[in-house]
C-alpha cells in the first residue's frame, strides 16, 4: 500500500497568469540584448561625420554606397575598419582603404585629418586623384602606414610628415611627385619602408637616412636623384636597396661586405657609379649594377 509522506507538498502548476506576466518580461530581455549586440561596435558620431564628409567630397561615388547614416560605420560600411579603445566599450576607425574605386575624382579630402585614430590610411591606384599631399595628414599621429601610391599626385613630399613618428611604412611611389627628399625623413624612429619610387624626385639622397632601421626596403628607383649616395647609408643593413635608373655618382663601395646580411635585394644600375671590391667579402644578394 502507498503511504503519502506528510512533509511533502505537491505544488500546483503556475497559472496562466504567471505565464502573462513572464513574456513582457523575456521580451523587454530580447530587445536589451538585441539593442547591446547592435550597439556594441557603434560608429563614434565623429569618425562618422568625417567619413560623410569625404564621401560628399567625391560627389558620393558608387564606391560609397554603404556608407549611410542608417548603418553603423564600424560593422556595415566598406573600406572601413574600427577598433576598441583600451578600457573603454568606445570603438573608433582605425582604417581607411579606398583602392581602385572608379569615380574618385579630384584631391584628398581634408577630412581625412578628422579621424585621429587612424593607424592604417591607403589611397591607391586611383589614376584621377591628383592634387599635392594634404597638411591634414600631418594630424594623422597614429598613423603606421601611410600609402599614396599609383595615383597623380603631384608637388613635394612635405616636411610635415616627419611628425608621424609611429609610421612604418610611407609608400608614395607612383605618382607625379617632385622636389628634394626632406632630410626629416630619416628622423621617423620607426619607418622600415620608404617608397619613392617611379617619381620625378631631384637632388641628393638625404643623409639621414642612414638612420633607417636594420632590414629596411629603400626604393628610390626611377627618379632623377644626383650627387654620391651618402656613406651614412653603409652603416644600415638594408632588406632591400634599389636606387637604379637615377643619377647617381661616386663610388658606392662601402655598399658591399659580409655585414650585410639582412641584403635580399641590391639595384644600383642605371647610375654612374664606381666600385672598388678588391678584397671585399660579399654576403649572398641579388645584385645588379
Amino acid at each position: 500500500q502507498f503511504i503519502k509522506p506528510k512533509h511533502i507538498r505537491i505544488l500546483p502548476p503556475p497559472s496562466t497568469m504567471s505565464y502573462h506576466h513572464f513574456l513582457p518580461l523575456l521580451f523587454l530581455l530580447l530587445v536589451s540584448l538585441h539593442h547591446s549586440l547592435s550597439s556594441a561596435k557603434r560608429c563614434h558620431p565623429d569618425d562618422e561625420d568625417a567619413l560623410l564628409r569625404i564621401k560628399a567630397h567625391f560627389n558620393n561615388a558608387s564606391a560609397f554606397s554603404t556608407w549611410t547614416p542608417q548603418t553603423a560605420c564600424c560593422r556595415k560600411w566598406n573600406m572601413v575598419m574600427c577598433t576598441r579603445l583600451p578600457n573603454t566599450k568606445i570603438f573608433r576607425v582605425n582604417f581607411l582603404e579606398i583602392s581602385g574605386e572608379e569615380g574618385i575624382n579630384g584631391v584628398i579630402p581634408s577630412a581625412v585629418g578628422d579621424l585621429p585614430y587612424l593607424e592604417t590610411l591607403i589611397f591607391r591606384s586611383l589614376p584621377n586623384l591628383t592634387g599635392t599631399i594634404p597638411p591634414a595628414i600631418g594630424k594623422l599621429t597614429k598613423l603606421g602606414l601611410l600609402f599614396l601610391n599609383w595615383n597623380d599626385l603631384t608637388g613635394s613630399i612635405p616636411p610635415f610628415l616627419s611628425r608621424l613618428t609611429n609610421l612604418s611604412t610611407l609608400g608614395l611611389n607612383n605618382n607625379r611627385l617632385t622636389g628634394h627628399i626632406p632630410y626629416s625623413l630619416g628622423r621617423l624612429p620607426n619607418l622600415g619602408a620608404l617608397w619613392l619610387y617611379e617619381n620625378q624626385l631631384t637632388g641628393p639622397i638625404p643623409a639621414s637616412l642612414g638612420n633607417l632601421l636594420n632590414g629596411t626596403v629603400l626604393q628610390l628607383y626611377n627618379n632623377q636623384l644626383s650627387g654620391p649616395i651618402p656613406r651614412s647609408l653603409g652603416r644600415v643593413s638594408f632588406g632591400i636597396f634599389d636606387v637604379s635608373g637615377n643619377q647617381l655618382t661616386g663610388d658606392a663601395s662601402f655598399l658591399f661586405g659580409e655585414d650585410k646580411q639582412d641584403l635580399n635585394h641590391l639595384n644600383l644600375s642605371r647610375n654612374k657609379l664606381s666600385f672598388n671590391l678588391t678584397n671585399t667579402v660579399m654576403s649572398e644578394s641579388e645584385l645588379e649594377t
